[in-house]
């Protein structure tokens, strides 16, 4: 009884909070361009499956608003253990969280069953935004789950998300230009008839978004300032000279204090003045060195939290110092704890700047103020 209380107040507030949603939605995506390629009715009442990349923070709340009734999302559980995430996720997206970075198989089976009882579902199978425009990896478990459902699959694959609002940036871009494109990709009649391999093929290839090829395309002008900030915590090795942590960003400008090689991030998204004019490639060219890297000894600083994934609550306990080097992950502050890298599990970058693993059975998640990319590659 208590749970169906639940779920009729969250439909009515899911209902109400709408036009809260879509005012939001337009100041953090000033210019959605909406694209209905396969005849969608978005008005439809029926289950079905919607699958989309991940280029953006808040694509998930732009793709599902289009349909009137709003689809039921699985989202990583990390997000919810925040105060105003957890409101806004729980009774307007009405998400399923979902243990990050590992199958979950209870928060499949809620999916499958919300499915049964007529709810459309929607995922994003990367299970995280890209950092550097590229679409990540997709787990071949999503091809097992389409044939489960035996729904129709929808896609909605957004452009342009990654150009406007990077992962990494700290400051917003001027012009947040988007197109979402919506197909039918495979209807529930055919899906009997397809292998896991092909089911498994049609999503990746029509997931696949190359996002500079893209904007080498359209060239859309997005403008901003400070542009390049934030950029310097995912780029670790500097492509002129080969030095690790040399990279700092000033506004547009983006310097090696190494070789004192001088660029800038334009007003397209473009690296000019470097031997990468994009972070796809550039990010290409140091994972080469990821042994490399795990051979250095580097630190930041951050904030220890202490989270309760049953009731999704959290508690700053207060500064630490994060330290990596000879395999060994050290946190010293208001948290003291050293740990093989290789007794660490799920270690996960997510929200721009929270690392969230897990540690002879406990979670872990602290908000750390620089080095994201080299803490991620040497831990996971």
């Amino acid at each position: 009884m208590k749970k169906i209380f639940v779920d009729k107040t969250a439909v009515f507030l899911s209902k109400i909070l709408r036009p809260y949603a879509k005012k939001r939605l337009h100041q953090e995506m000033n210019n959605i361009n909406y694209y209905n390629d396969g005849n969608i009715n978005f008005k439809r009442r029926d289950a079905f499956l919607l699958l989309t990349n991940h280029s953006f923070d808040i694509d998930s709340l732009a793709i599902g608003l289009v349909f009137k009734k709003l689809p039921i999302a699985i989202a990583s559980r990390s997000l919810l253990v925040n105060k105003a995430n957890k409101f806004r996720m729980k009774f307007l997206a009405r998400v399923i969280p979902k243990a990050q970075g590992v199958r979950d198989l209870r928060a499949m089976k809620r999916a499958l069953r919300s499915v049964r009882k007529g709810r459309a579902l929607m995922i994003m199978p990367e299970g995280e935004v890209t950092y550097f425009g590229n679409t990540l990896p997709i787990d071949k478990s999503i091809a097992s789950f389409v044939k489960k459902l035996n729904v129709d699959v929808v896609t909605a694959v957004a452009y342009g998300g990654h150009i406007s609002k990077p992962r990494w940036a700290s400051y917003p871009r001027e012009n947040q230009y988007v197109e979402i494109h919506y197909d039918t990709l495979i209807h529930k009649e055919k899906i009997n008839e397809l292998s896991l391999d092909e089911i498994y093929n049609l999503i990746t290839d029509k997931l696949d978004v190359k996002a500079f090829e893209w904007q080498r395309e359209k060239m859309i002008k997005v403008g901003g300032q400070n542009r390049a900030e934030g950029l310097a915590e995912f780029l670790y090795k500097c492509p002129e000279c080969g030095t690790y942590h040399s990279i700092e960003t000033r506004g547009n400008d983006i310097i090696c204090i190494e070789c004192n090689t001088k660029g800038y991030l334009d007003e397209y998204g473009f690296i000019q003045g470097f031997r990468f004019d994009n972070t796809v490639d550039w990010n290409e060219f140091q994972k080469q060195y990821i042994q490399e890297l795990k051979k250095c000894n580097f630190k930041t600083t951050g904030i220890y939290v202490d989270i309760d994934y049953d009731i999704f609550t959290s508690k700053e306990v207060g500064q630490v110092v994060l330290e990596y080097g000879d395999d060994q992950l050290i946190i010293s502050g208001s948290k003291n704890l050293r740990m093989e890298i290789k007794d660490i599990e799920y270690f996960r970058l997510t929200q721009g700047n929270v690392i969230t693993f897990d540690y002879q059975g406990n979670h872990y998640y602290i908000k750390i103020d620089s080095l994201h990319e080299s803490f991620l590659q040497v831990c996971s």
